[in-house]
């Protein structure tokens, strides 16, 4: 219809900004701790870099483009740290890195001060030509990188004495209480509640991939 248009065929397209309601799909995929396990063992076979990454990423609920970007200056030793600069929403944002987190750090290379690089001079790539290639090797259904941060958020809060609070922080969103004029007297940052959040999924993954 775009083309009719530019070729005069057309006044307008009727069909602009209409949305096509068959590729519309929900957001509700989960992966179980068992397919958290046979992801991680697919990811053996990928460079040390990426198979960091993915690695990382099932253990640290970062949105994918914040973390793959990290630099090595962003980790402390115990926390990694994303700038507000680079965050979604603006909000700068710490997640507490346990022992077991720590043994999936690429190894650091000495030509780049990124954390993921395979050639030194730009951050790894996490893309769908490799989301395919660990869909077919895990033998999972079809699923998304972000789906990560909804596994993290979805175990966490079925487990007894859930605490939604700290699992929302972690995932760096506003939760209600920092919202509107509550939010101008509420600057509370949850971190002791989000270690202890983070440190219990990493057991639980932990747990999982080493067949507990």
């Amino acid at each position: 219809m775009t083309w009719c248009v530019q070729q005069g065929y057309l006044v307008f397209n009727p069909i602009l900004g209409a949305t096509p309601q068959f590729n519309v799909k929900a957001k509700d995929r989960v992966l179980s701790l068992d397919e958290v396990a046979k992801l991680w063992r697919a990811a053996d076979d990928l460079s040390p870099a990426r198979r960091s990454a993915v690695r990382l990423l099932l253990l640290l609920p970062f949105r994918k483009s914040e973390f793959t970007a990290c630099h090595w200056q962003e980790f402390d030793g115990d926390f990694i740290n994303i700038p507000a600069s680079r965050a979604k929403n603006g909000r700068a944002l710490s997640l507490a890195v346990s022992d077991f987190t720590k043994q999936q750090l690429p190894a650091r290379r000495n030509d780049t001060g990124l954390m993921f690089s395979t050639d030194g001079q730009t951050s790894t790539r996490l893309d769908d030509k490799l989301l395919k290639r660990l869909t077919a090797a895990s033998g999972l259904s079809k699923f998304g990188w972000h789906d990560f941060r909804r596994t993290f958020s979805t175990h966490l809060q079925e487990t007894p004495n859930a605490d939604y609070i700290a699992i929302e922080a972690c995932l760096n969103h506003v939760n209600e209480a920092q919202k509107g004029v509550a939010g101008v007297y509420n600057r509370a940052n949850y971190a002791e509640r989000m270690h202890v959040v983070m440190m219990q999924w990493s057991a639980m993954v932990e747990e999982a991939v080493n067949g507990g």
